[in-house]
Parts: structure tokens; sequence; C-alpha cells
């Protein structure tokens, strides 16, 4: 089956103030994100702090986030993002038997691979599996990432592999890829700020970190882009892109977990090596989060998954 949601967002992980796993904190979580407009999740991303989890801890915010919206019209994408392939491979079929809609995976951080390794990479990742696989680019953390050619070579071999999340502000790569690839292969942004440019080279959708504050406005961005209205379009992606970076005036997710404190939904607790704002950040913060507040009481969502 292919991945058919235009707004994943990639959600993240709340802990107590002790740092353990905060399940119920995970479905609040779940919920307040869906009600805003996500039709699609991604779990233990970068956003999710994936690598300081453990599996056991993995497969728990599965279960939960799945038990809290069984019924719904949600899509469940999950990060088994290493850079051991054997271990990915081992990871994606865990993963994939726990009933989720698909796996991101991203290219291997740290080891470095030509195109020839990274080709080998999801070649055998894919032969191994057959549930979607959505590939990732963010060369910001992982240094490499896979040329057009290279993706495009993939996509034919594998037809589950469906779709790339784009974290690369070039969009002569973006062009490349669409260029390279049939239509049924879908390009999801790694950037909010990046995504309507990214659709009005054909990319499908967003895999949002913002979502979680301000999915009815992007949402609407997006089905009035799909929908070839960039007029109305442009207006919802100029009325929230100065917010976009200030998430990221730390690094993510330390100023979403805080503002998502400040709104009462989860705790904004990081594990280590990320730790809290400083004092002196927490003035920009609050202000960040009125303004969240204020674009969230302007841009209420129109619909709901169900």
């Amino acid at each position: 089956m292919p991945l058919n949601a235009r707004l994943y967002t990639a959600l993240a992980t709340p802990f107590t103030k002790e740092g353990a796993l905060d399940k119920a904190a995970v479905e609040r979580l779940a919920h307040y994100v869906v009600e805003q407009g996500s039709d699609g999740l991604v779990l233990m991303g970068s956003t999710g702090e994936n690598p300081t989890l453990t599996n056991a801890e993995k497969r728990e915010v599965v279960s939960v986030v799945k038990a809290a919206l069984a019924g719904k019209a949600v899509e469940l994408v999950v990060g088994c993002s290493t850079n051991n392939t054997a271990e990915t491979i081992e990871l994606v079929g865990q993963t994939a038997a726990l009933g989720i809609d698909g796996v991101l995976v991203v290219c291997p951080y740290y080891n470095k691979p030509s195109q020839a390794g990274l080709f080998a990479h999801f070649d055998a990742i894919a032969a191994s599996t057959d549930v979607p696989i959505m590939m990732y680019n963010v060369p910001s953390r992982t240094v490499v990432a896979a040329s057009p050619e290279t993706v495009a070579r993939l996509a034919e071999k594998h037809h589950h592999i469906v779709g790339l999340k784009q974290s690369v502000p070039d969009m002569d790569a973006c062009s490349h890829i669409r260029r390279l690839t049939p239509d049924t292969f879908k390009i999801w942004s790694g950037d909010d700020s990046l995504t309507l440019p990214m659709m009005a080279l054909g990319a499908y959708g967003c895999v949002s970190v913002a979502g979680h504050l301000l999915g009815a406005p992007i949402k609407a961005m997006i089905d009035a882009a799909a929908a070839d209205d960039f007029q109305t379009a442009r207006q919802r992606h100029l009325a929230c892109v100065d917010l976009f970076g200030e998430l990221f005036f730390l690094p993510n997710p330390t100023v979403l977990k805080a503002v998502l404190g400040q709104l009462g939904v989860i705790g904004p607790t990081l594990r280590l090596p990320l730790v809290e704002p400083a004092a002196e950040d927490m003035g920009r913060i609050k202000a960040l989060t009125k303004r969240v507040q204020a674009l969230q009481a302007e841009h209420q969502p129109t619909t709901l998954a169900s």
C-alpha cells in the first residue's frame, strides 16, 4: 500500500521530569496533533529523539499511539534509522510486525558512504521487507544524501520505496528527483519553510515539526497547493513562515517541547545530550508561544481525521 498522508507531523516523544517515557503524554500529544489536521504521524524521527530511546520504548510508543488513534484515518510511519545496514534490516522487520503503515529510513550517518554505498544500503533494506519505505535525505545531520539519480534507481527497482522525505534546501535537487521519478513516487518536504516551494515543483506534502502547533494552517496550505490554488497556499505559508525558523533557534526539539510545555500539552523534558533552554532563552520562547496561540485562534481546523 502507498503512503497517502500529505501532512505528517514528526511526533516529539514526551518524558516525565525524571526522564522516563511518559505514555499518558504520548497519547495526549498524538490526539492534540491529529485534532489540528495532521493525517499522518512519523514516530521516532529526530524530533522524537530516536537515538535516546531503547527498542522497548520505541515499541511502547507505537503501541500507545496505535491504541490512541484506533479508528482514525491517520497513517503511522516509524523511524528505523541506524548507520548499520544489518541492524536497520532487523529493526525494520521488528517494526513492520507492529502493524504500522510504513518506515522512515535515513541515509547512514557518520560512515559517509558513497552513492554506490547508499544504493546498496537501501537496496538491501528494501529486499528484506515489503513494508512501504520512505527514504530520508537530511545531510545537515548525516553529511551525505542520496542523489536524484540514486533515488530514481531505487524507486525503479523497489516499488515499495514509495517516497522521500527531502530535507535539502536545494530546489534543483527537488526538481531533478521529480523529473527522474514516476508521478507515483511521492516527495515530502522535511522543512516546513520549504513545503510550498517544493510543492510548486511537484512535491506531495510535508513531514512537519510545526505541525505540532500550526497543523490547521499548514494543512490548509498543503491542500490549497495540491489543488493548484497557490494564491491561497502562499497566504497560509506567509502567515506562518517566521515561526517555522523560530522553532529551531535551539537544537530541535528543544524549542518545540518548551512551547508545548508552555501550552500545557506535554512537559519540556529532553534526554541528554539535549538540554532544556537556559533561563535567558525563556523570554523568546514565551513570546513564540503567544504568537502560536494567536495563529491557532485565527486558523481553526476545518476537519478532523476520523
